[in-house]
């Protein structure tokens, strides 16, 4: 079920079991805008069935925050115009080009191109992972931007993370939307943190103005909260 976060942005919860993230709905006047295209068709079925069920629209504009297959792979069922940072669409491309047997799969795990984590969490999403469609967005983003959507200003930054090099964050009606950006590397450094990048990151995190923020597999925080959890980690690093 969509769950209203402030007056302009909705939230659908994230799926621990299948590690389906949370998707965002942005509201505007003029255009509606997604950010994150989640796991797979049925991920954005479900998304939509919520939208409409609330009254919405479907968004007629999807924002990626990073490459990752659980926020990437339904990209091929979103409606309208899609954007994702260069990083991600040069990362996106490579994707595109892999095949989707049970060889090829299991090869990309020998090869540490794919993690285990990752690899399992296909198979429950896909029961033919065959049918997995990678689709590029149709624009590329860099440094920082604008979009008016009538009523609210969506503001875009890409940036490095802790998580990914590709990270976009994307800022609305006061939530910052971080997608995966604050959780730990997996495939660079087998879900551990660079203490240097999440250092890094919390200076970010601690420079912006938004009150609310919402990463990928946990519940809306208050951005102090985050940061404070953050905190936390590099103590121990």
């Amino acid at each position: 079920m969509l769950q209203q976060l402030t007056d302009r942005v909705w939230t659908l919860p994230h799926d621990e079991a299948s590690d389906r993230p949370m998707l965002t709905y942005i509201e505007g006047d003029q255009l509606s805008v997604a950010v994150d295209a989640g796991s797979s068709p049925a991920h954005v079925r479900e998304f939509y069935t919520a939208i409409t069920d609330k009254g919405l629209t479907i968004p007629e504009i999807t924002i990626l925050t990073h490459w990752h297959w659980d926020h990437s792979f339904g990209l091929c069922a979103t409606n309208g115009f899609t954007m994702a940072s260069k990083k991600t669409t040069e990362k996106l491309k490579e994707v595109a080009q892999w095949a989707w047997t049970p060889e090829a799969m299991e090869k990309r795990l020998e090869t540490h191109e794919e993690i285990p984590f990752c690899h399992e969490h296909i198979c429950l999403e896909y029961r033919r992972p065959e049918w997995i469609q990678v689709t590029l967005p149709d624009m590329t983003l860099e440094g920082e931007g604008t979009m008016d959507i009538g009523g609210v200003t969506i503001a875009c930054e890409t940036c490095d993370s802790p998580h990914s090099r590709d990270a976009l964050l994307v800022s609305a009606d006061g939530v910052l939307i971080i997608g995966d950006a604050g959780y730990e590397d997996f495939y660079e450094l087998d879900r551990q943190y660079d203490k240097g990048r999440l250092s890094a990151f919390i200076d970010k995190l601690k420079g912006r103005t938004e009150t609310f923020l919402v990463a990928g597999h946990e519940p809306p925080l208050r951005r102090e909260e985050f940061i404070e959890y953050l905190e936390n980690i590099l103590k121990e690093l």
